[in-house]
């Protein structure tokens, strides 16, 4: 499974969750 941030950056969810510690990701959107 892969995630948007709002950034646009895909990422995997375990990828996604290091996204979030490092900054305050906001609206995300599952794209796989």
């Amino acid at each position: 499974m892969l995630v948007r941030t709002a950034d646009g950056r895909e990422v995997s969810v375990g990828g996604w969750q290091a996204y979030l510690e490092d900054v305050e990701a906001e609206y995300v959107e599952v794209i796989s």
